[in-house]
C-alpha cells in the first residue's frame, strides 16, 4: 500500500493495512469456463474444476487445518453461479473486485455459521431474480452464532424475493463490523432486507455503509440484540411511499442510531418497535439524522415507537436530529394503545409535517423538550399522559401577559395562547397595584382549549384592577 510519511492511520485503514500485509495462501480465477485454485504456499494443493463453488470451498479448505491465525483466499474475475461457499474460521476472503452470482435456484452465497475471527472484502454479490423460487442471501450467519467478523467494501445486489428472509447479510453475530458496502436492489414491492440481525446478536458496528431498495422490509433489522451501532450510512427507501423503514429495531438494547442520512422510507426514518416475545427496546439514542421524505400513509414517520400489545420500550433518547417533508416527525403509540413509552424528545429541527409529534393513548411518559416545529399543518397532537414539554418553539407550553378587570366587572377572559389545555394549577396571577376597592380572593376558572377567566370576589372600584398572568405547563 502507498504511504505518506507523517500519515495518520484511522481504524478502517489499519484493520486494511493489516488483512492486506497477509500473504495470499490461493489465488482464485476462472480462465475460459475452467476456475483455478492456485496455491500460493510451499506444500500447498492446486485445485481446478468446472463448477467455482466447488474450487473456491477447496481452497478454503486447504487452508491450514486447526490454525489460530487468519490466512488469506483471493478471487479474482467474474465467477458465474457461487453458492454454499462455507467460510472457515481465521479466513480472509480478499475480492480484488470479484463478481459472484448467485443463481435463482440457490438461496446464498456464503455459509459462516460458528465461525469466527473471519473477514469478506472488496466482492460484488449478486443475486439473480428472474425465476428465483426462494430466499435470496449474500452472508448467512445460522443457524450457530458466526463471531469476529468483518464485512468490508463488499456490493450486495438484488437480494430480494417475494417472500420468506431476504437480505445481503442474515444470521446471528457477536462482533460484526460492517463498513463500506453497498446495498443495492432494483425493481420494487417485494421482500427485502440489507441487514437483518437475528435474536441473540450482539456488538455490532454498521458504519459508512450504502442503502438503496424500494421493497418491502428495513434496510437494517435487528430483533432482541445487544450494543449496536448504526453510524454514518445513508439509507435510501427511492421513493416517498415506500414500504420500508430505515432502520428496525424490536426488544433490542443499548443502540446507538447517530449521524445517518435517513431518505425516502415510506413507513418510518427510524422505528423503534415493542412486543411481548421480544419484550421492548431499552436504552437507545437516535442522534443527529437527517431524516427526509417520509409520506407513506399509516406511517409516514420521521421516529415512530409503537408496540404490538402493552409492551413498553424505556429510556430512549430522539435528540438533535433534522426530520423534514414527513407526515409525523415523531409519533409514539399508535390508535387503539395505550402504550407507557418512556422517552426524551428534545433539540430537533421537524418542518413540513402534518404534525410534528403525534402522542396516541393515555399511558405515555414523555419530555419534549427545546425542539424546533416550523410549517406544520397541525400543531402536536397530545394525549392525555405525561408530558413535560418546554420551550418548544411552535407548540406553546407557556406564555405570560398583562390584563385588566373594569369596573364593575367582576372577571375578565383572556387568551392563554397555548397549544395545549392548561389546569387551574399551572397558572400564577399576580396583582400590578393596589386597587381602590379590596378585591378580596382571586381565582381561574373556566379553562379551555383558547382562553380563561380570572375571577375577583369584589369589584375593583375606580381604579380597575390591572394584573399579570404566567401560564407554564409541566
Amino acid at each position: 500500500m502507498s504511504w505518506t510519511s507523517g500519515d495518520v492511520i484511522n481504524s478502517t485503514a489499519r484493520l486494511r493495512r493489516l488483512s492486506s500485509s497477509i500473504p495470499s495462501a490461493y489465488t482464485v480465477f476462472p480462465i475460459s469456463g475452467t476456475y483455478y485454485a492456485e496455491s500460493n504456499i510451499a506444500g500447498g494443493t492446486d485445485y481446478s474444476g468446472a463448477d467455482a463453488s466447488t474450487v473456491i470451498n477447496q481452497a478454503l479448505d486447504g487452508l491450514t487445518g486447526g490454525r489460530t491465525w487468519k490466512e488469506k483466499v483471493v478471487l479474482k474475475g467474474d465467477f458465474g453461479d457461487v453458492h454454499d461457499v462455507t467460510v472457515p474460521s481465521y479466513t480472509i476472503i480478499e475480492g480484488n473486485g470479484a463478481k459472484l452470482t448467485l443463481s435463482a435456484s440457490q438461496n446464498y452465497s456464503f455459509l459462516v455459521s460458528g465461525s469466527t475471527d473471519f473477514e469478506i472484502r472488496n466482492l460484488l454479490l449478486k443475486a439473480t431474480r428472474t425465476g428465483r423460487g426462494g430466499e435470496a442471501q449474500g452472508i448467512r450467519g445460522f443457524p450457530t452464532a458466526a463471531t469476529n467478523v468483518i464485512v468490508d467494501r463488499v456490493v450486495f445486489e438484488d437480494f430480494y424475493y417475494s417472500s420468506l428472509i431476504n437480505a445481503g447479510i442474515w444470521g446471528e453475530f457477536d462482533n460484526l463490523t460492517v463498513e463500506n458496502c453497498l446495498f443495492k436492489n432494483a425493481g420494487a414491492g417485494e421482500n427485502a432486507f440489507g441487514i437483518y440481525l437475528n435474536s441473540g446478536t450482539t456488538n455490532v458496528l454498521i458504519e459508512n455503509d450504502t442503502f438503496s431498495s424500494p421493497h418491502f422490509g428495513n434496510h437494517i433489522y435487528a430483533y432482541d440484540s445487544v450494543n449496536l451501532r448504526i453510524i454514518g450510512n445513508f439509507l435510501n427507501g427511492i421513493n416517498t411511499n415506500s414500504q420500508i423503514e430505515g432502520v428496525c429495531l424490536t426488544g433490542c438494547e443499548q443502540a446507538k442510531i447517530v449521524g445517518n442520512d435517513i431518505i425516502n422510507c415510506g413507513v418510518a426514518g427510524v422505528l423503534i418497535h415493542a412486543k411481548a416475545t421480544q419484550g421492548g427496546c431499552r436504552d437507545v439514542i437516535i442522534s443527529e439524522n437527517n431524516i427526509l421524505n417520509s409520506l407513506r400513509a399509516g406511517g409516514g414517520a420521521g421516529v415512530y415507537v409503537w408496540s404490538d400489545d402493552a409492551t413498553i420500550s424505556d429510556r430512549l433518547l430522539v435528540t438533535d436530529n433534522t426530520i423534514y417533508n414527513v407526515l409525523t416527525g415523531v409519533i409514539v403509540g399508535r390508535s387503539g394503545q395505550n402504550e407507557g413509552h418512556k422517552l426524551k424528545i428534545s433539540l430537533n429541527w421537524i418542518e413540513s409535517a402534518e404534525w410534528p409529534v403525534y402522542l396516541w393513548g393515555n399511558a405515555f411518559n414523555v419530555r419534549m423538550l427545546d425542539n424546533t416545529f416550523r410549517v406544520l399543518t397541525n400543531p402536536a397532537g397530545i394525549g392525555t399522559g405525561t408530558l413535560d414539554a418546554r420551550n418548544n418553539e411552535g407548540f406553546i407550553t407557556e406564555n405570560s401577559g398583562s390584563a385588566t378587570i373594569t369596573n364593575p366587572a367582576t372577571s375578565e377572559v383572556v387568551a392563554h395562547g397555548l397549544d395545549v389545555t392548561p389546569s387551574a394549577e399551572h397558572f400564577t396571577i399576580i396583582g400590578k397595584e393596589n386597587p381602590t376597592n379590596d378585591v378580596g380572593t382571586i381565582w381561574v376558572d373556566t379553562i379551555g382549549a383558547a382562553n380563561f377567566t380570572v375571577n375577583v370576589e369584589a369589584a375593583p372600584g375606580a381604579s380597575n384592577w390591572d394584573f399579570g398572568w404566567k401560564v407554564i405547563v409541566i
